[in-house]
Order: structure tokens, then sequence, then C-alpha cells
């Protein structure tokens, strides 16, 4: 005997086009700023920022990894190939900042 999952319950719950945990972000960020506005203003400006944050990151890499991947990218090693000997371009940058 085989048991299948309707279509319906297979897709991700979302709730005005924010799938659950966008949405639990957004209340977490919104009473965060609530109950500590009147303690300290610029503490209860963190949570919109870290909510902003995130919806900046994840709507600039949206697939899974790319961010992890893009850091990667940025603190691994940069090589850069010329065809021209280091002496002659030593030689000719020299002069560019002696004029």
């Amino acid at each position: 005997m085989e048991f299948r999952c309707p279509k319906v319950l297979e897709k991700t719950p979302e709730v005005m086009g924010f799938n659950l945990g966008k949405v639990a972000l957004i209340i977490v960020c919104f009473l965060g700023f609530l109950f500590t506005f009147l303690n300290n203003f610029l503490a209860s400006l963190i949570f919109p920022t870290l909510g902003g944050a995130y919806f900046f990151v994840a709507s600039k890499f949206p697939g899974k990894g790319e961010l992890t991947q893009f850091l990667k990218y940025k603190s691994g090693y940069h090589c850069i190939k010329m065809n021209q000997r280091l002496k002659y371009i030593i030689r000719t940058k020299g002069n560019d900042i002696e004029q």
C-alpha cells in the first residue's frame, strides 16, 4: 500500500506572498521594535535594520548557498595573469608617478 501526500500539502505555506519564515521574522522585528521603543529609541532601531538587512540579502542571493559561495569567492585568492614582464611594468608605472 502506498501513501501519497495531496498536492496542496506539498507546497510551502505562504502568507501575503511571503513564506512562514519571513513572516515570523517580520513579526519578531516589529514586536522587538515595539517593546524597546519606549526604553531606548536607538536600541529599538536595531530590529527594523536587521529585518531590512535580511530582506536585502535574501533578494540579492535568492538561491540556496549563493551567499556562502559569494563570501568564499571574495575571501579567496585572486590571481592576475599579465602578458608583460614585471620589469617593464615597474618601469612604466614609475615614470607615470614621477611625471
